[in-house]
């Protein structure tokens, strides 16, 4: 069978082959008298493109799939700090359920999520570096059936940790809705009872 039709699609090493490619090519270009200017391709560990790909001559910066597929994220080079696109990146290679990032195509710290199942909207704390929830889960205002016309609060400090098997270092931290005084979040026994649950969105 031909390889190419077997793997070829699915082959991730096409940034390699593409920037030894462009290197070659460049030397070749060299020896001769030629000074050939082209953008660089960075790969990632994984022989894929690099979830970053930036334009030398425009400065803008794109977050892309392993085989190079744009994203509509794009920004100018030099506002991040190079922990761009992971958003971005796993939705469009297929690992995550949404493309709601932030302006750089990373993962926000505050998620809202509703099912076919259960339609109820809530609100939870997320992980900035692969987007999984690291709080419980607390209605939003529309589902929030209590007399508090405030917004949930999503701050772990509100919450009194006493597992004994789990050491303080690895106890969930979370401030993506943080309680800094009266008038800021709902702070109720119905609120933090949520924030205490580990129970999953069905």
């Amino acid at each position: 069978m031909d390889f190419e039709e077997r793997i070829g699609a699915k082959y991730q090493r096409k940034c390699e082959s593409r920037s030894l490619g462009i290197q070659k090519t460049a030397e070749i270009l060299k020896n001769r008298g030629s000074n050939w200017v082209v953008d660089n391709v960075l790969c990632d560990e994984r022989g894929g493109f690099f979830r970053t790909m930036c334009e030398d001559e425009s400065r803008t910066c794109y977050c892309v799939s392993s085989e190079m597929t744009k994203s509509s994220y794009f920004f100018q080079s030099g506002t991040f700090d190079g922990a761009a696109c992971r958003c971005a990146r796993d939705y469009l290679d297929g690992l995550s359920f949404t493309s709601n990032c932030d302006g750089h195509g990373n993962y926000k710290d505050f998620m809202t999520l509703s099912t076919q199942s259960n339609p109820s909207t809530v609100e939870f704390c997320t992980d900035t570096e692969d987007g999984w929830r690291v709080s419980g889960q607390v209605p939003d205002l529309d589902n929030k059936h209590n007399e508090n016309p405030l917004p949930c609060c999503i701050d772990s400090s509100l919450i009194k940790q006493t597992w004994p098997a789990s050491p303080e270092a690895f106890r969930p931290m979370f401030s993506c809705r943080k309680y800094v005084g009266e008038g800021a979040c709902d702070k109720s026994p119905f609120c933090l009872d949520a924030l205490k649950s580990c129970d999953i969105l069905a």
